[in-house]
Order: structure tokens, then sequence, then C-alpha cells
């Protein structure tokens, strides 16, 4: 997958065949991307898609039919804000890391649920999110390194400084 600033996004195959999905040039539907300005690609268990953009919009693109789901910033329960990185747990939930939060995703019902500070993050810019083998999420951000508990929804801990960490921002570079 390549995804290239107000072109579009291209798949290359094994044979180097390549499928390009455009641009909307006016309102996006089924057949194009949502927004030109995609920040990040995941893929999920079932070989899908998962597109993340610049103004908080996620998008789904089945391969197999080049069809598009769309869920909005601010429509549809998606809090929004820049989509910094996909995470697709165990259970193939989705995690977003954003600078509104970490807003977890349920494909099967399409509900969101943000967690902000008022959950207990130290800050609502979360730069990137991975899960561990014991199925905790940990996420990053500008402010430590967050353990959270997918099944409580809670932080565990915030680790920082005093911790013993070389510093309490943590970004994607």
């Amino acid at each position: 997958w390549v995804a290239v600033i107000r072109d579009g996004l291209y798949m290359v195959d094994d044979q180097l065949h390549i499928t390009s999905y455009a641009v909307p040039k006016g309102v996006a539907d089924e057949h194009t991307l949502a927004v030109a300005q995609i920040n990040v690609l995941t893929v999920d268990n079932d070989d899908t898609l998962w597109i993340g953009y610049e103004g908080g919009e996620l998008s789904h693109l089945d391969p197999a039919t080049g069809l598009f789901t769309h869920y909005f910033a601010d429509l549809e329960g998606n809090p929004g804000g820049k989509v910094n990185d996909i995470l697709v747990s165990e259970n193939g939930r989705l995690w977003l890391a954003t600078n509104e939060g970490l807003t977890h995703f349920d494909p099967e019902t399409e509900i969101f649920t943000p967690f902000t500070e008022k959950e207990g993050l130290p800050t609502a810019l979360i730069t990137a999110v991975l899960q561990d083998d014991d199925g905790m999420i940990w996420a990053s951000t500008t402010k430590g390194l967050v353990e959270w508990n997918p099944q409580t929804n809670s932080v565990i801990h915030v680790y920082g400084i005093e911790d013993g960490l070389q510093g309490n921002q943590f970004t994607d570079n």
C-alpha cells in the first residue's frame, strides 16, 4: 500500500500490478477516499485496510470489492482529531491514537468510544498505540508512556522520567 498526499492511494500486488483509489473530486462516496490527507494505513486480520486522516476521518477499504466505508469526524460518534496511529487489537477492534485522545472503535457495532484526560490520560495528544502480549494497550504521548487496560478502560500507569525513562515525550519518530 502506498499513500500519496493529494494524489490517492495505491495497492501494488506481488506481480507489480497497481490498483489506484482516487481522491474525491467533490463529496466522498464508497468509490473514493474520504479526503486527500491520509495520515496512517493499517491492514487488519481480514486483509482489509483501515485509513486514518489528518482531519480525524476514518475509512475502511475492502480490497476484494474496492468499496470504502467512511466515518467522518463529528459524525456517527467519531470524536475526530488527527489520526496518528491505528492498532487492530487481538479481538479485531481498533484503537486510534489521535490528537483528541485514545479512541476505541468496534467495527461490528460501529461505535466510537473516546478517552481523554477525564479518564486519566496525561494529555489528549496520543502519537502511537501498541498492544502487548498480555493484551494491555500502550499509548505514546507528549507527557509519558501510558499503560491502558482495555478490559476496564482505565490507565494502569503513566511512565515518565521518574520511572527511569529518558524523557516524557514519545512521538512516532
